[in-house]
């Protein structure tokens, strides 16, 4: 007999990777969570906003879960050098389109023209509504913070990271599961994707609430 029925709602953080190295979907955190005798029904979607999340709520409601746990908002805040719009555009540009997106590709230009996909007033609303969507207990994961590493290769990224952490800790009423140190042992080389020892330390901390 399980404990409950959790659901789980992250983008690529949830699931597992060969690159920059590798962990297996057993390693994962959501699966260390099924291993420890809770029914799971995971979704994980790579590249996902915090849009693309709330819009797959209906089609997993019916799961009935006990505890829902979401974990999301680096694709949100990570600064672009354009919009996802544009960037659509320029590839329909035959030859030169990927040119110019290579060139637009540079530290300056996202820092001169601070493009997120996602807004801090629409990621406000969006954790709003996943979290009205359910009548059970939504936990929020926090976004993981940048090391010193990812600042240096994305610029802004560390307050992007936090502002976007400040609305996830407003809206979460205390009920968030804090990924606070993960950054200086838990993450690959990319800086940001969760190792095995980071899924290891996540799993922990979410069986942390959902045992108490």
């Amino acid at each position: 007999m399980s404990k409950g029925k959790v659901l789980i709602l992250t983008d690529s953080l949830g699931l597992a990777r060969d690159t920059p190295e590798h962990v297996s979907y057993e390693d994962t955190w959501p699966s260390l969570v099924r291993k420890d005798g809770y029914y799971v029904h995971q979704v994980s979607i790579g590249g996902a906003t915090s849009d693309f999340i709330l819009k797959q709520i209906p089609y997993h409601k019916g799961f009935d879960p006990d505890i829902v746990i979401v974990q999301l908002g680096i694709v949100d805040c990570a600064p672009r050098f354009a919009r996802k719009g544009e960037i659509e555009a320029l590839r329909k540009i035959p030859f030169l389109g990927n040119k110019i997106l290579g060139l637009l590709n540079k530290p300056f230009i996202r820092k001169r023209r601070r493009i997120t996909y996602t807004s801090l007033s629409n990621f406000r609303k969006n954790v709003l509504a996943i979290k009205a969507s359910f009548s059970v207990p939504v936990y929020f994961l926090t976004i993981v913070n940048a090391s010193e590493g990812y600042e240096a290769m994305l610029s802004g990224i560390t307050e992007n990271i936090n502002n976007y952490n400040r609305i996830i800790l407003e809206i979460a009423d205390k009920k968030d599961i804090s990924l606070t140190g993960i950054e200086k042992q838990g993450v690959m080389s990319d800086f940001h994707h969760l190792n095995k020892r980071g899924h290891s330390i996540v799993s922990s901390k979410v069986l942390r609430v959902l045992n108490a």
